[in-house]
This record gives C-alpha cells, structure tokens and sequence, in this order.
C-alpha cells in the first residue's frame, strides 16, 4: 500500500521550534564571541604596528647622529643644541644642528628639518633629547619617546667616538 504524504511528516509537531529556540541563542553567542575575538585582534595588530613605528623613529634618529658624528670634525654642546662640524662625501665640511622643537608636540629637527613625526602608523611623541661630551673625544647621546596611542616609552643610548684629525672612520 502506498501513502501518500499530506503535508508534513506526522508526529513531529513544534520540535523545529524548540529547535530554533535553543540553536539560536547558541548562534548569536558564537557569533558574538567570534566578532570579539576579531576586533581584540585588529586592536593588538594597530598596537603592534603603532609600537613598531615608535621603535623605527627613535632608531632612524639615532642612526642620523651616529652618521653624522661618525663624520665629525669637531663638536659643540650648546643649549639644547647638539651642533656637529661634519664632512660630508660629495663636498666641504658643514654644521648640523640636533634639537627638539618647540612645538606642542615636540620632533627631533636637523638644520630646522623635522627627522621624526608625521607617520601614519603611530602618535610618537618625542620626550627627551640629551647629550654631552666624555672626554675630548666621545659623546654620549639619549633619545627617549613615547607612543601616545599604547602609552609606551621606548629610549635608546649610545656613545661614538670622534675620528682623529686625519683619521677615516
């Protein structure tokens, strides 16, 4: 004998309702967690890159004074300025003068040309710009900066000899 179905399987009544009920708290609970965990990421990964950046600014400014004093003829401490008689490889000797600017928002200038800030990957504010001599020869110098977006420091150190009259670096 044949039966023919009649619109719906019999005995199965409201148990896709009950279903639903309690799959879709269960979704919207995944879901959520899921949009979450997302977004936690996307924040960690613009902190990774807003630190990375603070890093970079402060290392490229370092490694200008390096360059620059590796080069120096002589060198002069004045207030708030760290001046550097330098040769340069295509041509004379020149003063190149490091300081931060007076802005709200301080950078580390050379010659009045900003050499950090204005990055898009972070709000890197320049703290502290130090330095002095040791000795006749050797100068100490000091960068310290500040990721306003993380409210991380990051500072580095570091000491260059002065070449003798004559001597190559």
């Amino acid at each position: 004998m044949i039966r023919h179905w009649r619109g719906g399987l019999t005995g199965e009544h409201g148990y896709g309702l009950l279903e639903l009920m309690a799959a879709l708290p269960l979704a919207s609970l995944l879901l959520v967690s899921l949009g979450v965990l997302f977004f936690m990421g996307v924040k960690t990964y613009v902190y990774m890159i807003s630190d990375w950046e603070l890093a970079r600014q402060v290392q490229f400014s370092m490694e200008h004074i390096r360059h620059d004093l590796l080069y120096a003829v002589t060198v002069k401490e004045e207030a708030g300025e760290l001046k550097i008689y330098c040769r340069d490889a295509a041509g004379p000797a020149k003063w190149v003068e490091y300081h931060l600017s007076s802005e709200a928002r301080p950078r580390l200038m050379r010659n009045e040309q900003p050499v950090t800030g204005g990055s898009n990957l972070g709000d890197i504010l320049i703290t502290e710009f130090s330095y002095r001599k040791e000795g006749a020869r050797t100068v100490l110098f000091h960068i310290m900066a500040r990721n306003q977006l993380t409210s991380h420091t990051y500072g580095l150190d570091s000491a260059v000899t002065l070449p003798r009259q004559g001597e190559k670096p």
